[in-house]
C-alpha cells in the first residue's frame, strides 16, 4: 500500500473545499463551535498554520486525494497531531492507518519521543484508531473543553511514545502484518 500512498505538503489550496467536505462527513468528530464555519475559513486557518511551520499533508491514494493530516513539532522531544481527517470512503481500508504510520515514522526519525493527539473525549473511533499505534489516553485534570452545538464537550489527549509505537508495530508483524510494519520498526528505532 505504501507505494500507492503519498503525503503532499504544503496542503494544496485547491483541496480546501474537499477537506471541508470530509470534515462534514463526521461533524461531531471534527467540528466545534470555535473552528472554521466554511471552506474559506478552513483555508485561511490552514494557510496560517503552515506559515507558522505546521506540516499539513494531503494524503493521496492511487492518485486521488483521500485525507489530511496536520502535524507540528512543538519542542525538541514532542510533536502534536493537529488534525487527522479522511474521506468516509477509505475508512476501514487501512489507508488512514498507513498514512498516519508514515507521519509517525517521520516524527520519531526526527527525534521526537512522543506525539500527542487531542480529540473530543466522546470520539470512540479515534480512540480505537490511536491505540493501534500504542497510544495511551492521558487523563489530566484541567484539559481544555470545547463547545459543540452550544454544549460543553470534553477533550482527551492521547500520547504515542516512540517505544510504544515500535511495540505496537511489532505486535502487528507477529499477527501477520506486512513488511511495511518491519520498515517502520527499523526506520524509527
Amino acid at each position: 500500500m505504501t507505494k500507492d500512498l503519498q503525503l503532499v505538503s504544503p496542503f494544496p489550496r485547491e483541496h480546501h473545499v474537499t477537506l471541508w467536505a470530509w470534515m462534514r462527513e463526521f461533524p461531531s468528530s471534527n467540528l466545534d463551535d470555535y473552528g472554521p464555519k466554511n471552506a474559506e475559513e478552513l483555508g485561511k486557518s490552514l494557510t496560517t498554520k503552515q506559515q507558522a511551520g505546521e506540516k499539513v499533508y494531503l494524503v493521496v491514494y492511487r492518485g486521488r486525494p483521500v485525507g489530511a493530516i496536520g502535524y507540528a513539532r512543538v519542542s525538541t522531544t514532542e510533536g502534536v497531531f493537529r488534525g487527522v481527517c479522511f474521506a468516509k470512503e477509505v475508512h476501514g481500508s487501512g489507508v488512514a492507518f498507513e498514512a498516519v504510520r508514515m507521519v509517525l515514522v517521520r516524527a520519531f526519525r526526527d527525534g521526537v519521543g512522543i506525539v500527542l493527539a487531542y480529540a473530543f473525549a466522546d470520539n470512540i473511533r479515534i480512540r480505537k484508531f490511536l491505540r493501534k499505534f500504542g497510544a495511551i489516553r492521558k487523563l489530566a485534570p484541567g484539559l481544555p473543553s470545547s463547545m459543540r452545538g452550544g454544549k460543553v464537550v470534553q477533550t482527551a489527549v492521547y500520547g504515542i511514545r516512540a517505544n510504544d509505537f515500535l511495540r505496537a508495530m511489532q505486535r502487528l508483524e507477529v499477527r501477520g502484518g506486512s513488511s511495511i510494519e518491519s520498515e517502520a520498526i527499523r526506520g524509527a528505532a
